[in-house]
């Protein structure tokens, strides 16, 4: 993935278009405004994803809802490499909404569940081998840095709009057939096997329980 970031720039080019437009005036009030100055903000140039979000994080009253912040950080999260994810993380302490909230709400768009929407690690089963460590990296952010593992099992444990949970989330993709190579099954696995060992329980999936012997 060495040019996720020249797609993460061109996706969020055309994400922020989207939602500055709806909300900027006909003033210098805008993002096409170049460098001028925004009204509580830094007089930065708007010309990435990180620099916007530091800026509205720094104004006194949020500009813009944690919709939209979730929205882009839910994009973010699926063109990152795994070395970058601790630095989201911070990134997600700077914004004016909960870190928690970003793990624990349903405002991720799944690519392979249309109509639904998800908590952020939900994702991570759609590319299990690429991403199979973020678990670990979130996992490891709440045990250790916050000292709090029930905010790991409440992220863990966070239902979709359909109602699922992470692991049956995982088994309703595995119902689609897409871990249909050998790879993709046992990076699958790997995702259950460290979620189970960690708190993870099945929701709506009937009669479907961790193994035992994890």
């Amino acid at each position: 993935m060495k040019f996720s970031k020249k797609i993460y720039t061109v996706l969020f080019g055309s994400l922020l278009t989207t939602i500055f437009i709806s909300s900027a005036s006909a003033t210098d009030n805008c993002v096409q405004c170049g460098s001028k100055n925004v009204p509580g903000a830094p007089n930065l140039p708007m010309n990435g994803l990180d620099k916007v979000a530091l800026m509205v994080g720094q104004s006194e009253k949020p500009t813009y809802s944690f919709i939209d912040y979730q929205a882009s950080y839910c994009m973010k999260f699926v063109q990152i490499e795994k070395n970058e994810l601790n630095q989201m993380i911070r990134d997600l302490k700077e914004t004016p909404y909960s870190v928690d909230d970003y793990f624990q709400k349903a405002g991720c768009k799944p690519e392979k569940a249309g109509g639904v929407k998800s908590p952020i690690l939900h994702l991570t089963a759609e590319a299990p081998c690429s991403r199979v460590e973020y678990p670990q990296i979130i996992y490891k952010y709440y045990t250790v840095k916050r000292k709090d593992p029930k905010l790991w099992i409440e992220a863990v444990n966070a239902k979709n709009t359909l109602g699922e949970t992470y692991l049956d989330y995982i088994e309703s993709l595995n119902k689609q057939n897409d871990f249909n190579t050998v790879a993709t099954k046992e990076c699958a696995s790997q995702l259950i096997a460290f979620a189970c060992k960690t708190g993870a329980t099945y929701s709506k999936v009937k009669n479907k329980t961790c193994p035992t012997d994890i």
